[in-house]
Parts: C-alpha cells; sequence; structure tokens
C-alpha cells in the first residue's frame, strides 16, 4: 500500500521537477553612446512567450528584440518567461546597460600675423561637449592632443583642419573650411662692394628671389637713404659704417628680409706740402 502511494505521488510531482526552467539572456553590448542600439539574445529554454521591460519605458515581447536608447544613465533590464509546464521565471540585471551622452566636436581660432609661411599664428578654442580627449589633425602632417593648441604653418597651401572629440566609447569629428597658406619668398642680395676709401664710390646692389614673379623691393641702404628698383645703385657721400638690407614682398603679401654685411666708407685725407724757403 505505502510504494503505491508514492508511485503516484511520484508522478504527480515528476512533470513539475523535471520541466523546471530559468530565464536567461545577453546581449551584443552593454554600454556606449547616443543613440545606443542593444540587440538582446534570449537563452531561455523551453519558452513560450517573453515579457521584455528595458528600462527606459521600453518593452517587447519578441523572443530576440533590439533596443535603442536614446537617454544616457544606467538601465535594468527584465525579462519574464512564461514556459508550458512549469511557473514563469524572471530575471532582472540591475544596471545591466550603460548609456553615454555623446561627444560633439566643435572649435573656433584666432589668427595672428599673416596667411604666409612660418608668419602666422592660429590660437584654437576647443568648444566640444561630452569629451575627455582630443585629436588635431592641422592638416599639413602635424597633429596635437592638446585641449586648446596653437599652430605655425610653415608650408604653403590649402589645409583642412579637422578635431575628433571622444570619450571613453565614442567620438565625433567636425573639420573646418581649408585655410590657404601662401609661399613666402626666398631672397638673395649681394653689393658690389663693402669697402670704399672713396665717399663718392658708387656700390653696386644686386638681388633675385624664388619665386621671381610678382616681387617688390625696399632696399634700406644704412644711411637714411631708400629705393625701390630692383638692382639700384648708391654712393654714400660721406665716411661711415652702414647697415643695408632688404625686403622683397611677392603679390601675396609674403616677405623676406636679407641683411648685407656692413659697408665702409673713408674719406682719403689730402695731404699737404708746407715749404718754406729761403735764399
Amino acid at each position: 500500500m505505502h510504494t503505491k502511494l508514492l508511485k503516484i505521488l511520484f508522478l504527480i510531482f515528476l512533470p513539475t521537477v523535471f520541466y523546471s526552467q530559468t530565464a536567461s539572456f545577453y546581449s551584443d553590448t552593454v554600454n556606449g553612446c547616443i543613440p545606443f542600439a542593444v540587440t538582446f539574445t534570449n537563452n531561455s529554454a523551453n519558452g513560450v512567450s517573453y515579457s521584455w521591460d528595458f528600462g527606459d519605458g521600453t518593452q517587447s515581447s519578441l523572443e530576440n528584440p533590439s533596443n535603442t536608447y536614446t537617454q544616457a544613465g544606467l538601465y535594468s533590464v527584465e525579462l519574464i518567461v512564461s514556459f508550458a509546464n512549469s511557473p514563469n521565471d524572471t530575471l532582472i540585471i540591475n544596471n545591466y546597460i550603460e548609456v553615454f551622452d555623446a561627444p560633439t566636436a566643435d572649435f573656433q581660432f584666432l589668427h595672428s600675423g599673416t596667411f604666409c609661411e612660418n608668419d602666422n599664428l592660429f590660437t584654437f578654442t576647443n568648444n566640444s561637449i561630452n569629451a575627455t580627449a582630443y585629436t588635431w589633425d592641422f592638416g599639413d602632417g602635424n597633429t596635437d592632443t592638446t585641449t586648446n593648441p596653437s599652430h605655425t604653418y610653415s608650408s604653403n597651401g590649402t589645409h583642412i583642419i579637422t578635431l575628433i572629440a571622444q570619450n571613453n566609447y565614442c567620438s565625433s569629428n567636425t573639420t573646418m573650411p581649408a585655410l590657404n597658406i601662401d609661399e613666402t619668398p626666398s631672397i638673395t642680395a649681394s653689393v658690389s662692394d663693402y669697402f670704399s676709401c672713396d665717399s663718392s664710390h658708387i656700390f653696386n646692389f644686386t638681388a633675385a628671389s624664388s619665386p621671381s614673379s610678382g616681387m617688390s623691393w625696399n632696399w634700406d641702404f644704412g644711411d637714411g637713404s631708400s629705393s625701390s628698383v630692383f638692382n639700384p645703385t648708391h654712393q654714400y657721400n660721406s665716411s661711415g659704417v652702414f647697415n643695408s638690407f632688404i625686403i622683397g614682398t611677392n603679390n601675396n603679401g609674403c616677405k623676406d628680409t636679407i641683411y648685407l654685411n656692413n659697408i665702409e666708407t673713408f674719406e682719403v685725407p689730402l695731404a699737404t706740402i708746407n715749404s718754406d724757403l729761403t735764399s
């Protein structure tokens, strides 16, 4: 009698014990920036229906749903699984999804000097938000990772500036319209003589430039006189030491300056002979 009773009880409770199931899931990612898309994979075996709560006010009854989070924060995810021959089971993972504000790259700059090679200075102000690290590309092969850098262009041409702003999980970039840096001319200059004992001596000054077209010239002879002639001549008409130089300017206003060696002129003293002849 007791054996039969035990068999009956075993048969009654066997389905419940054999078919007991649990809710289980995972996702393809757990942290990122808005808008943050997450795909959930249901690992619950033998479920017949599902109820998801993604913690942001969004629900789903799909077996393997996706959800896009549009606000930063921590989100707990809940899955309720219904089984055919077993009680429902609920799995809640607290703070399972972490969403961050996406960075926004933005900057402006101030310019001083000219737009010529090596005679320019650009100071950048970083207006990016929600970022912790920055990479600047100045478009001339140079980069910088400081927040508010400065940069001088030593090469002519068109340069596009790019700023990448990022946090631990995502990044944003922005570019500024191209900067045009003009070529600075390279000039040479010489003078026919650097020394003369004749203050009225004529000195011949010559100059050359690369590139040579579109140049204007400004000679300073060091005695208060100047000339805009390409290859001038000059007489000092006095003795002294003179520091002369030339400035060559191209059509874009870019300049180069050459200082010559000191020019020295002397007055030769006139010899006089005093004779006191007596007979």
